[in-house]
């Protein structure tokens, strides 16, 4: 059964070039009076139900029937009757656009070895301690600058009787600016900066960073069942 469709725009057009735009009622009917009709016209009806909104169609009706009489043929007055119909509206769904989606970064705080271990063994490797020069000077306390956090709370082991310490701060350690030390070798090598990169194929690396002397060391690790490798990139 055809439902009636209310607030269906219905359009008159005429041959004397007159355009006349009438809404359905509840009842789906529209009516175009004698002073929309003339005599010896063609008209065009066309109906449109895109802003016919309602519960069963709320996007409207589709289509765009048209109907053609005319008048020239009547000398008495005629009503003229057609039903023109309209199909419900449904939005096409669009397709979701695919978006490109980062693998996240695998950092060693979601394996088993964890940060703290990683940076201990990496401490106590021959490369860093001949790098850093770690048991020429017991003495000074080395401080690790960890910019990106990923070593807080970890409670270092002395090297050569060195102690070690941790900085979350990126610039500053104890009210001194790291990249304003000069080129002192006795103290630049007392503040380093340390970080991770990310995992390729599970193989990590843990970077020391000098930012006075613009020297750094890479180690590459690979961690399996608590165990941890390093070696020199």
């Amino acid at each position: 059964m055809k439902a009636a469709i209310k607030g269906a725009n219905m359009g008159l057009v005429g041959s004397d070039n007159s355009v006349v735009e009438v809404d359905t009622d509840s009842l789906g009917k529209y009516f175009f009076d004698s002073t929309m009709v003339k005599p010896n016209t063609t008209y065009v009806v066309r109906a449109s139900g895109l802003d016919a909104k309602n519960s069963h169609a709320p996007d409207g009706y589709l289509g765009n029937p048209k109907w053609k009489f005319t008048t020239k043929e009547y000398t008495e007055s005629y009503t003229f009757t057609k039903d023109l119909e309209l199909k419900i509206y449904i939005k096409p769904i669009q397709p979701e656009q695919p978006t490109e989606t980062k693998k996240p970064i695998v950092r060693p705080s979601n394996t088993k070895c964890g940060n703290c271990l990683l940076l201990q063994k990496a401490l106590e490797t021959t490369i860093f301690k001949n790098w850093g020069r770690l048991c020429r000077d017991s003495s000074r306390t080395l401080t690790l600058i960890d910019t990106s956090r990923f070593f807080q709370n970890c409670g270092l082991k002395d090297i050569c009787i060195r102690k070690i310490e941790l900085s979350n701060e990126p610039g500053k350690f104890k009210g001194k600016n790291i990249f304003q030390l000069g080129n002192n070798q006795e103290q630049y090598m007392n503040f380093l900066i340390v970080f991770i990169g990310e995992s390729k194929n599970k193989i990590y690396s843990i970077t020391f960073f000098q930012p006075v002397s613009n020297q750094q060391i890479v180690l590459k690790y690979k961690c399996g069942k608590n165990k941890i490798k390093l070696k020199r990139l």
